[in-house]
């Protein structure tokens, strides 16, 4: 046993001097990072205990700390986990793996030939070997049995490579007419950026409901570089704008009055200038009509302009409008080009 010099050793069974002392004060508890350590003594040898990290940690831990540490209830990660895949898969929906099947939606052919299926918001390139048999029906609404279709990235719009056309069932009513008719036209102002006035009518002879998130101008520029990235088409053309008035947010906010990004390496802005605010929908009379102006920056290049409309609650009320073109020039300047057929 280890002794101070000048004591006497003590004898086991005995008590020290000075300890009865000190067993007879009652000793009081202070938290440990408060508590005075004893000094250390050279040539002492000290016992080192090791406690692992999440024990270190809650003991040196205020209570409210230690509580973070506690892993939460399995049973509402799994109800969390669940919500969010079924957000997601809502959300992806419609933008998801596009394979062989049926594909509808209204024929549009730009100035330079190029085809696409435009189905509101939503589109998809016909190839340069299939188009000429749905050229016959250029703006109407067809439906497409697709059997052999190439996205390259998902999501996002594919090429239908080949198909056939789907005629009307003979035991089936023929659809009624589509009472909603889109026109496009630009203002000869010059302005830069040029403004575009959307106009939607019911030509029918009931009332109709417009929803403004099912609204969308698209514009396609002539390629010069051959294949754009991120773009499938095998065209003369690429799609580089799409000015969607979607809710925003998605549930129960109003629609997007401006946007922009950056569509087969083409950057672009749009923007809603006539009106501070969409409703979410409005009712058309027979013969009344809607409008708003749309000022649309993009590089220089050559493009076509269509606005489309497509309704996914409501059977048949796909439909786009006239394609209108324009340039613009390196330094800005907008000029509308004359197009054979329009």
């Amino acid at each position: 046993m280890r002794t101070l010099a000048g004591e006497p050793p003590v004898a086991p069974g005995t008590v020290a001097p000075g300890a009865a002392a000190a067993a007879s004060t009652p000793e009081t508890t202070q938290p440990p990072h408060q508590q005075r350590k004893p000094k250390r003594v050279q040539g002492e040898i000290h016992a080192v205990h090791y406690h692992p990290p999440h024990r270190r940690l809650q003991r040196h831990q205020p209570p409210k700390a230690r509580a973070r540490l506690q892993f939460p209830d399995m049973r509402s990660n799994r109800l969390a986990c669940a919500v969010l895949s079924v957000a997601a898969l809502v959300a992806t929906a419609r933008a998801g793996i596009r394979a062989a099947g049926r594909y509808s939606g209204v024929v549009v052919f730009d100035r330079w030939g190029g085809c696409i299926l435009s189905n509101g918001w939503d589109f998809n390139y016909v190839s340069e070997s299939a188009k000429a048999a749905i050229e016959d029906h250029k703006g109407e609404f067809v439906e497409l049995d697709a059997t052999d279709v190439d996205q390259p990235i998902n999501p996002g719009e594919a090429l239908i490579k080949k198909f056939t056309l789907v005629g009307l069932d003979p035991a089936r009513p023929p659809p009624p007419p589509n009472p909603l008719r889109l026109s496009v036209r630009i203002r000869p102002d010059g302005r830069t950026p040029p403004l575009f006035e959307v106009e939607a009518m019911n030509a029918g002879d009931t009332d109709i409901t417009l929803r403004y998130d099912c609204l969308a101008v698209r514009a396609v520029k002539k390629r010069v570089n051959g294949r754009e990235p991120f773009c499938p088409g095998d065209g003369p053309s690429a799609a580089v704008l799409l000015a969607h008035f979607m809710n925003d947010p998605i549930e129960g906010g109003p629609p997007r009055l401006k946007g922009g990004g950056v569509l087969a390496a083409t950057p672009s802005h749009w923007q809603v200038m006539t009106l501070h605010d969409l409703p979410r929908e409005v009712v058309l009379n027979p013969r009344h009509t809607m409008s708003l102006t749309l000022s649309v920056t993009l590089p220089a290049g050559e493009y076509d302009l269509f606005a489309a409309y497509s309704d996914f609650a409501v059977p048949g009320s796909c439909t786009a409008s006239n394609l209108v073109g324009f340039d613009v020039a390196a330094n800005g300047q907008i000029s509308v080009p004359k197009v054979s057929g329009r």
